[in-house]
């Protein structure tokens, strides 16, 4: 019994494993990448760069800038990340990884020649939505594996800007400015005398409050809501309603 297991052991040891994924914790594990000749021209899509099998790849193109051309991996992140390392196996090391933020401005890249078939520490991106990696030689080029390493890019909390209210004759008119440029920034919430009157979307920066009464005084409270149930402590004004 103890032979058989012994040969049983030194045959398991010499089949090749190709099935092995090497760089553990990797954000674009199994997810499906878009491929293209830029962010905003998608030509199809692939997960054999992220299934964790060395021996299946795509093919990037070399030599061309052509909008039909396929020689751009792209992947969107659910969240804003921010990216630390990657790692990458490919059949030749003239690439570049690109990084955006989430309206699609560039943030930078890591130029070629990229090191393979190792997890390579980077100086690390901020407010990472969308990582791409390109072919820039003159020949085709297959990526078996493609990925990146980091952590979620923490809330920046701002409150609403320009809080004002003016007094009409159907209420009090209610105007702000939300926060720009925020991916996490979700809506706000309107506090009247400390009781919760409305939530509202991102895009919207003004209300009317058409339920108050007349030489009545009233403390307004703003908060920004952001993703993660976060609640900002709000901006706050009092205005006494009068008939115009």
């Amino acid at each position: 019994m103890k032979k058989i297991a012994l040969i049983f052991g030194l045959v398991f040891m010499l089949v090749p494993i190709t099935n092995v994924y090497a760089a553990s914790g990797g954000l674009l594990d199994g997810k499906n990448i878009k491929v293209g000749p830029n962010i905003n021209l998608i030509l199809d899509t692939t997960n054999d760069v992220t299934d964790g099998n060395n021996s299946t790849f795509y093919t990037l193109s070399g030599g061309s800038s052509l909008d039909s051309v396929k020689d751009h991996l792209f992947f969107e992140f659910e969240n804003i990340m921010d990216i630390n390392s990657y790692y990458v196996r490919a059949s030749g090391n003239q690439l570049r990884m690109h990084f955006f933020d989430y309206q699609k401005n560039y943030l930078g890249y890591i130029n070629e020649p990229l090191t393979l078939d190792s997890k390579v520490t980077i100086t690390e991106y901020k407010k990472v939505k969308y990582v791409a990696i390109s072919n820039y030689s003159s020949t085709n080029i297959n990526i078996n594996e493609f990925d990146v390493l980091g952590k979620l890019s923490p809330v920046v909390k701002e409150e609403v800007t320009n809080l004002n209210l003016v007094n009409e004759n159907e209420g009090v008119k209610i105007t702000w400015k939300n926060p720009t440029n925020n991916f996490h920034f979700a809506g706000i919430k309107i506090y009247r005398n400390g009781t919760l009157l409305t939530t509202l979307n991102k895009e919207t920066e003004v209300f009317l409050d058409n339920s108050i009464q007349l030489n009545s005084s009233y403390n307004y409270k703003i908060t920004a809501l952001y993703s993660g149930d976060i609640e900002t402590e709000g901006t706050i004004q009092i205005l006494k309603h009068q008939n115009l």
